[in-house]
Formats: C-alpha cells, structure tokens, sequence
C-alpha cells in the first residue's frame, strides 16, 4: 500500500470529507487506503463514510473538537501503523482538496528522491508560533532545544491544510512517543507541534508548495482562483470552504473530476460507482447553498420565499431536519418567529455570561 490518506471530520464537514474521498478516487494513480477519524457527532456523516470501502472509520464517541485535533490524528497515525505496510501517509483537512491526477505518484517520488525528509507539504514561518513557543518553554524548551541542533527555527512548520509524513518518520515519532504526546498550555497548532517533533527527531521539513510543485495552500480562503489552479496543474489545495463563493469553486473542482473519471485500479473500484457518489456530494452542494439563502430569506422576513427554497431542499436531501425546521419556521407568523429569534439570542448570551473564566 503505497501511500494512507488520514482525514479528521468535525460537525458540519460532510461535504468537505466527501469530496476529498471522490477526488483521491478520481485522481491517485497507486492503490492507497484511507483512515477517517469520525468527530462529527453525525450519524449522517457515519453514514455517508460507510459507503466508501477505501475507508477505515474511528469514532470519536465523545467528541475532541479543534483543541482535541492533535490526539485524533496521534490515534490515526497508530492505527495506520498497526494496520497498513505503506511508505507514506498524506494527512488532509475537510477544506482541503485533491484537484489533479498522480498527487501520489508525486509525493512518492519526491520522498524517494529525499530521503532525509520526514515531513513535506507548503513549507512556512510564523511569528507567533515562535511566540507561543517561547512562552511555554517548560513544555516545549527540550524538544526546541534538540531540534535546534539539527537546524530548526522556532516557529517553522509545514502547513496543516495538507502534508505528507514519510513511513519512516512516522514510525520514529512512534518509537519517540510522540504520537502520545499532550501538550500543555497555550494551544499550539498540530501542524506546529508536528512540524518540531520531526525536526527534533533529525528528519527535514520539505516544501512542495513552490511555482512548479502540486502544492497550493493557503489558510482561510484559496491562494488563487480554482480554474487558475486548474490551470497550472496544481494538485492538492486549501481552503476551500462551504460559503456561497467556496461552494461556487468546489462546483468548479466537481466538474474537473467529472472530466477525468476513469475506471478506477484501486480496490475493485469502477468508475460508475464514483459518478454514483458524486452525484450526491452534487445534491450536498445544492443543500448547502440553498439553505444559506432559505435562512437569509427568513431573516428578511419573506416567509413566503424562505418556505418554497426550504422545500426546495427537502427535494434535494429529504432526510433532513434542519431543512424541515427551516420549512416549519416559514409557516410562523412574523411576530412569533421574530420573538423565537430574540428568545434564542438572549439566551445564548446568557449561557455565555455564565460560563466559568
């Protein structure tokens, strides 16, 4: 098994992790398996995880969220592992996107071709992870210290939105106990806290980010319009969100894929099958985009219009709650569901002020 696709998937991430599983089917050339940590609390995103069989799934039954990001990879990387003889795994975010074919022929060369390189992806340097770092050093002191040695520089990193870690590397921060590490203090992010464990093992970060490299990554929006990505044959990106405009592009990735699929060599995979899923990740895409505007429409006070987009969507995806109460509150008179809405604001600024600092 060449190459392992891990994935986290958190509340409201379906269609992000979807459409990651339909391009890596379209687009990887090398068989490859992928391991899911569940952290949505969905029953509906089980499901939809169950019918890909390349997926290993691991729930979280209690859930980890963002601050509990690094152990639900740490348990991925285990479970990868304990399970898989593979020579590398390539880590995505749900806002993350394969977009052109022979990523994993890439990655695979490039490791091949490097082998001191323990971690590789969009090579960066923040300011403030230096900061956070340096105001934990009880934490942090005798890993930055160890890989300083080997040439680090406080707050470099490889770019969470999507990297690869060598078989080698990952085995090592294993054996380091790293995949068990709990930081403590001012969150640092995985990709950091990461990104040091293997420099402080003596393993080199890597940047496949560059003009002519397949990656392109950027933190809360895409570095550059999607059919410009399509353009210069860029084959991972990030970010690519669930806003109207971050819908509009995924529409644009979907039809690239929709071009390119091929009977699959992977796991007895064929192409009529990936168009089927496809097909609904498309019905997803339509959900979200008009319950964004069947909500705004009930903000504006239009009933009317809220409660035909509303239906709309339970035409689309029927076994859907949220799009039910959407319809039921259309049909509220106006007072009464301005008075819901106040209700609910109060009272979440309520819970709010009560938490404990």
């Amino acid at each position: 098994m060449p190459l392992v696709l891990v994935m986290a998937v958190g509340p409201g991430e379906r269609l992000g992790a979807l459409e990651v599983l339909d391009s890596a089917r379209v687009f990887f050339e090398r068989p490859y398996r992928v391991v899911v940590v569940d952290d949505s609390g969905e029953i509906g995103t089980w499901r939809a995880l169950a019918r890909y069989s390349e997926v290993d799934i691991l729930h979280n039954w209690r859930r980890r969220g963002l601050a509990g990001l690094l152990a639900s990879l740490q348990r991925a990387y285990r479970h990868v592992l304990t399970r898989y003889d593979f020579e590398a795994v390539l880590k995505v975010d749900t806002d993350a996107l394969i977009t052109g074919p022979g990523l994993d022929t890439d990655i695979l060369a490039s490791l091949h071709g490097h082998p001191e390189v323990g971690m590789a992806g969009s090579r960066s340097w923040h300011p403030d992870w230096a900061r956070r770092l340096e105001e934990n050093m009880p934490m942090w002191g005798p890993l930055i210290h160890q890989a300083e040695q080997h040439g680090y520089r406080r707050g470099e990193s490889v770019f969470g939105g999507a990297y690869v870690l060598s078989r080698r590397c990952l085995a090592a921060l294993d054996a380091g106990g790293f995949l068990r590490l709990t930081p403590s203090g001012p969150r640092i992010g995985e990709d950091v806290t990461l990104s040091l464990c293997v420099r402080s093992l003596g393993y080199e970060l890597h940047n496949l980010g560059g003009p002519e490299q397949p990656f392109a990554m950027a933190w809360r929006e895409l570095p550059m319009p999607a059919r410009e990505i399509l353009a210069l044959g860029k084959k991972v990106v990030h970010a690519v969100k669930f806003s109207p405009n971050d819908l509009a592009s995924r529409a644009v990735f979907a039809r690239a894929r929709r071009r390119a699929v091929v009977p699959l060599r992977s796991g007895g995979l064929d192409g009529a099958r990936t168009v089927a899923l496809a097909h609904r990740t498309a019905r997803l895409r339509g959900w979200l985009r008009w319950r964004a505007i069947g909500t705004q429409a009930l903000r504006e006070d239009r009933p009317r219009r809220a409660r035909r987009i509303f239906r709309r969507c339970i035409a689309i995806v029927p076994p859907n709650l949220e799009a039910w109460l959407g319809l039921a509150a259309s049909m509220l008179p106006g007072w009464l569901y301005r008075l819901l809405r106040l209700a609910r604001v109060y009272g979440i600024r309520g819970l709010r002020g009560s938490r404990p600092r």
